[in-house]
């Protein structure tokens, strides 16, 4: 595979990649990498995007890992998961993610995410979030209805600089509860 051309790359099918070997896919460089369409990249198995190598992962554009399937992001592995530049994901992938996936990012990708990115989360996930994720996001992004929805764990679980991060809208959408 890897000496195929970048336009030879670019035009195999979704099934003749996922016949390739992890050392196959390994061995092509990042310009063959790039040469994935968004198109093929959504047609791969994720034991196939297991096996491309975290260099690879980290270098593909916003176009290609939107062109990823939620059902893909949320089987892939942590380790590639991870390698992924989560601020390239698009709206509509993070909320398919599980909670489970979102709990296997980063704190880095998930203090990176947009304000669009993390106003797409559900309360539900929100609510799932392990302690040292949802100490990750950056709470302003959050929307008043999000900061409503949040659980009193999910509150309690915010950090002391977070809880100042809070504009005054969001406080006031917040239960005495919650606020003692």
């Amino acid at each position: 595979a890897d000496a195929l051309t970048t336009t030879q790359v670019g035009v195999l099918t979704a099934t003749e990649i996922n016949n390739l070997s992890s050392t196959e896919l390994q061995g092509l460089s990042t310009g063959q990498a790039n040469a994935l369409t968004a198109g093929q990249l959504g047609g791969l198995a994720a034991a196939t995007f297991d096996n491309f190598s975290t260099t690879q992962l980290g270098a593909l554009t916003q176009t290609q890992t939107q062109g990823l399937t939620t059902t893909q992001l949320n089987a892939i592995s942590t380790t590639s998961l991870d390698a992924l530049t989560a601020t390239r994901l698009s709206a509509a992938q993070l909320t398919g993610l599980s909670t489970t996936t979102l709990n296997n990012l980063t704190t880095t990708q998930l203090s990176g995410l947009t304000t669009t990115q993390t106003q797409a989360l559900s309360t539900t996930q929100l609510n799932g979030l392990s302690t040292t994720s949802i100490d990750a996001l950056t709470v302003a992004n959050l929307s008043t209805a999000q900061v409503a929805g949040l659980s009193t764990t999910s509150i309690a679980n915010l950090t002391a600089t977070q809880a100042d991060a809070l504009t005054t809208t969001q406080v006031g959408v917040l239960t005495a509860t919650e606020i003692n």
